[in-house]
């Protein structure tokens, strides 16, 4: 495990345990009748929700970090993302498709994803806030005019949509809506679905997936699953495969 890895991994512990007081204040003044201690119970709940969106902003900040390729003396740095993914028959034969990336690879792997497609997208982020996003794919040439960003980062809301990660029914229902909105040929990226474990189980993540799965398949559009490959989250991507058309491994 690489200081990256590490890092991201020691944050995705804090936000746990971030999100498990929240939960235990929510608990706590529900059961109490002091109307001065609710208040300050209350308080600390958000304080408590401002921690969790800059855990995840860090975590998309550290996720979303390359380090810079090293070449020996002499010798042209070389592309370490130079290997094409195959998406040949997305959407016109197949509408699902679920990708593990390591994740020192996530961000150059879902560039190289929406730079391959001439298509309208909607990105919806699990802990990364949209103006990161936009300024990376801008960077590396993506028109972001054709992107509509959904993120579950808690901030303040503008042109961007803005949803709870613990309500997956809400996110559902936004997602059908924009599909709606867009033209016959787009898809949605999901970033990372791996991710959604801090507030949900398996079975309802599985739900949640096969739910949008079906709702692509039917629009005539399409989903790409992102998931870190790792081994805490190998139970999860080994039942997400089977709902896909097509699984990818990076």
């Amino acid at each position: 495990m690489n200081i990256k890895q590490e890092t991201a991994s020691k944050l995705r512990k804090q936000l746990k345990i971030e999100i498990s007081s929240k939960n235990l204040y929510r608990i706590f003044v529900k059961r109490i009748k002091d109307k001065k201690i609710d208040k300050n119970i209350n308080s600390i709940i958000k304080d408590e929700l401002k921690h969790i969106g800059i855990v995840k902003e860090l975590i998309g900040l550290v996720e979303g970090y390359k380090e810079p390729l090293k070449a020996k003396s002499g010798e042209a740095k070389k592309d370490v993302e130079a290997k094409d993914i195959d998406f040949l028959g997305f959407i016109k034969e197949f509408s699902s498709v679920f990708i593990t990336v390591p994740i020192d690879k996530i961000s150059s792997s879902i560039i190289r994803i929406i730079k391959k497609f001439n298509m309208h997208c909607l990105y919806i982020s699990f802990n990364k806030i949209p103006r990161y996003i936009k300024k990376e794919l801008a960077y590396n040439g993506v028109n972001i005019k054709n992107i509509q960003f959904i993120t579950c980062v808690k901030i303040k809301k503008n042109k961007d949509i803005v949803i709870d990660p613990e309500a997956l029914t809400e996110i559902s229902i936004v997602l059908s809506q924009c599909l709606e909105k867009m033209p016959h040929n787009c898809f949605i990226l999901v970033d990372t679905i791996s991710a959604f474990q801090t507030y949900h189980s398996i079975d309802t993540i599985l739900r949640f997936v096969s739910s949008i799965n079906t709702k692509v398949a039917e629009k005539g559009s399409g989903v790409i699953w992102v998931s870190i490959k790792s081994e805490t989250d190998k139970t999860l991507n080994n039942k997400i495969a089977p709902l896909c058309d097509k699984v990818i491994y990076l």
